[in-house]
């Protein structure tokens, strides 16, 4: 499989996440990036849970290579024939109906290539949990 993309949600966070086809061999090849979008009004763990947890999910699990708990929004696909890009939008505040709308950080997946990377305009972004790249 090359440039394999799956989009998931009901986490009420933003994750990424490699996909390989033996989950238990850390060693197989990454086949695909999983794309996991914050909630825009539902509510999710506390900015203390993420804090603790965050680095306890990425140490725990090598295919973990994005974790942001503590906003509010939503992805924006744009699909290109040479790339897929996920931004993730976030809300300033989720009860108010005009709250500001900004792009977090974007994630790319480039066409023919496996596996994920995120835009270095974004990647100073706030996350609880970030792999090195």
């Amino acid at each position: 499989l090359e440039d394999l993309v799956v989009i998931t949600g009901d986490w009420h966070s933003a994750f990424v996440d490699d996909i390989r086809p033996d989950f238990d061999d850390t060693s197989s090849p990454v086949v695909g990036t999983e794309f996991t979008a914050h909630s825009v009004t539902s509510g999710a763990y506390s900015a203390d849970w993420n804090r603790t947890n965050g680095p306890l999910m990425g140490a725990a699990n090598p295919h973990l290579k994005y974790f942001e708990g503590n906003r509010y929004g939503y992805d924006v696909y744009e699909v290109t024939p040479r790339r897929f890009s996920a931004h993730m939008r976030v809300i300033a505040d989720r009860r108010d109906p005009v709250s500001p709308v900004t792009t977090l950080t974007t994630f790319h997946v480039d066409r023919g290539r496996t596996g994920s990377y995120e835009d270095p305009a974004t990647r100073n972004s706030p996350a609880q949990w970030r792999r090195e790249q």
